[in-house]
């Protein structure tokens, strides 16, 4: 994907003051040279047009950031957690999926790195943008496909093919942080209301 669109992607590590992925965001939309930040999650999947369509969607200047669509795939029978994960279908602004003006990002001074968890640093990014009078447009066409995490320490149950009995094992699963890199371009917007 970088490839096709000619775009330089580093990878940083956490030498940043606090922890978590608000402070490694920060980290690295301050290091990127673009004007316009993407930002996705490690764990997502961006669509070959991905950064394509999210830059179409902020214009020529006409937005100062954007929301992508996040395709969230389920088994036939979802589980609660994984039918609470397939809510971030419906979410306003997940920082798995959006695109802001470096100059946005520098005048909010980005994401509070209080939030040393990948919970809600997302909203409070959408509520700054929002009270300072900028423009956040949904970039239906920039979509990434996010799949479910197993959930830490989740008792999975597995029949054994052989007897009836059960055998239980523990899932987890690494975290680890978001890169962004930046990238410019122009084009039509869509408009988004907050709700």
């Amino acid at each position: 994907m970088a490839r096709d669109h000619d775009v330089a992607i580093s990878y940083i590590t956490g030498a940043t003051p606090t922890r978590g992925p608000a402070a490694m965001r920060n980290a690295g939309w301050r290091i990127a040279r673009g004007d316009v930040i993407a930002f996705t999650d490690d764990d997502a999947i961006p669509d070959r047009d991905w950064l394509r369509q999210g830059v179409l969607a902020l214009g020529a200047d006409a937005a100062d950031a954007a929301s992508g669509r996040i395709v969230v795939p389920l088994p036939d029978d979802p589980t609660d957690y994984e039918r609470h994960v397939a809510r971030l279908e419906r979410s306003d602004f997940v920082t798995a999926n959006c695109f802001c003006r470096r100059r946005v990002l520098e005048c909010v001074r980005g994401f509070d790195a209080r939030f040393r968890v990948a919970c809600r640093e997302d909203s409070d990014l959408l509520f700054k943008l929002i009270e300072y009078g900028f423009e956040v447009v949904y970039a239906i066409n920039a979509v990434v496909v996010h799949p479910v995490r197993p959930r830490p320490g989740v008792r999975v149950c597995v029949p054994r093919p052989s007897r009836r009995s059960m055998r239980c094992c523990t899932r987890s699963i690494l975290t680890s942080t978001t890169d962004s890199s930046g990238l410019t371009g122009h084009a039509s917007t869509t408009q988004f209301s907050p709700r």
